[in-house]
């Protein structure tokens, strides 16, 4: 006699026993009629939807994302600028040395714009996130040919995080609102 599997003993102790169209009561029972699975027949087409690829830094200081044949590079202007300044800072040079990188088999039109976060007016963001993007266009400039770098300032529009949450400053959330965002086909 075999030895029987621990789930065909507990089955039985149940008064159930495996079959091979599934499981059946006590012996004697009549089995269950199958049951019944209604069908769709008007399936929804599916849904395609655009695939976005971003990879970030494991400083934070620059994330990659692609979708749709742009690609658009983010960096943050904590590493590129001081606080309120539009001067490049010495750690930039390597950062903009490989985003220029990015952009050797690039043609056509690069957009630069600069953002910062809701500190202050647009008085004063918008003025200082263009020289900020004007900026990284000038230093992206010479290791580049072929492409048209366009530089615009947004101020604190468009943020990717929130600047306050539950109406209490968000320090990290403002800091990645502080950006530059080269964006390009390819």
């Amino acid at each position: 006699m075999r030895p029987r599997s621990a789930v065909v003993t507990a089955l039985t102790a149940f008064g159930l026993t495996m079959t091979a169209v599934g499981l059946v009561g006590p012996a004697g029972a009549k089995p269950a009629a199958p049951a019944q699975v209604a069908v769709n027949r008007q399936l929804a087409p599916p849904m395609i939807l655009p695939l976005v690829v971003e990879i970030d830094s494991l400083d934070g200081s620059e994330s990659t994302s692609s979708q749709g044949g742009s690609t658009t590079v983010r960096l943050a202007t904590d590493v590129l600028f001081a606080f309120g300044s539009a001067d490049l800072s010495p750690r930039a040079s390597n950062q903009l040395n490989d985003v220029a990188a990015k952009l050797r088999d690039v043609h056509g039109k690069v957009a630069v714009t600069g953002y910062t976060d809701t500190v202050g007016s647009d008085a004063v963001n918008i003025p200082l996130s263009l020289r900020r993007a004007q900026a990284v266009a000038a230093a992206l400039a010479p290791g580049v040919s072929g492409v048209d770098l366009v530089a615009t300032g947004r101020g604190s529009a468009d943020p990717v995080a929130p600047n306050t949450v539950n109406g209490a400053d968000n320090p990290s959330g403002r800091a990645r609102n502080r950006r530059v965002e080269i964006v390009f086909a390819g």
